[in-house]
């Protein structure tokens, strides 16, 4: 566990912090990928891909409203999915639930990046000296090369076995059986289908490897800027303090 001793180290800012930075910089990555896929425009695209339409029999006009109240629950938290449309139910009790259950597992994750954004800004705002600076960049660093490999790893998974990767991930999350569904009767799986997922899942995936690439470039660089050495005085040269009063005369040196 990280202490704010570890802050007085001068090596840096001590393991369990650079650890706690690393781990900050990955959530946070993953949450600003996912945002843009969160809105009205990438999910009609999608669901034009998937040929929801057809799987639904609604009008694109209808699809819009359902989508824009599902976003609207999701994202900003406006309803509780219970979405209706010439005042008929679109979802029954256990999607919703399902939902629900979905927006508590995604705002949790926006909280912990969040958590993990106001960590990194509070350590660069305490870790004045460069040698330390360099070091919280170093971490972050670390954390986006970290996700980098995550991402690669997962990603591979994802595309040689989705369905086990969407199983999986739902056994992580959810209570076994809550998020099950007929694709012949239940809406939700007619609205987002198998298809949806998997390219949406490999468009995150893109957003996260990208975004790290390019944090991991800058924050090495920030790194070997901050550690980069003071200039030094030239070679066999010191500077001798005077200990007579000033009298407008230059130091001596010494050779």
């Amino acid at each position: 566990m990280a202490s704010t001793s570890d802050l007085d180290s001068s090596a840096g800012i001590g393991r369990g912090w650079s650890t706690l930075v690393a781990a900050s910089t990955a959530l946070l990555l993953v949450a600003l990928a996912i945002v843009p896929f969160l809105s009205p425009a990438w999910v009609r695209f999608e669901q034009d891909r998937s040929d929801v339409g057809a799987l639904t029999g609604f009008t694109a006009a209808e699809l819009d409203a359902i989508d824009g109240g599902l976003l609207g629950s999701l994202a900003l938290w406006q309803g509780d999915f219970r979405v209706a449309l010439d005042g008929r139910p679109v979802l029954n009790d256990r999607e919703v639930g399902h939902l629900l259950d979905v927006r508590a597992v995604l705002w949790g994750g926006f909280a912990l990046a969040a958590a993990g954004a106001a960590l990194i800004a509070a350590l660069f705002a305490r870790t004045r000296p460069a040698g330390r600076r360099a070091a919280v960049w170093r971490a972050v660093a670390g954390g986006a090369r970290a996700t980098i490999v995550g991402v690669v790893a997962i990603g591979a998974f994802a595309v040689l076995a989705f369905p086990v990767f969407f199983e999986t991930f739902h056994r992580l999350f959810f209570s076994e059986g809550t998020y099950l569904f007929d694709p012949r009767t239940e809406r939700l799986v007619q609205l987002f289908p198998t298809q949806f997922w998997s390219d949406t899942t490999i468009a995150i995936g893109s957003a996260i490897l990208g975004l790290s690439i390019v944090v991991g470039w800058f924050a090495s660089r920030r790194a070997r800027l901050f550690g980069a050495p003071a200039a030094a005085p030239a070679a066999g040269w010191t500077a001798e303090p005077s200990s007579a009063p000033a009298t407008g005369n230059a130091p001596r040196a010494s050779r």
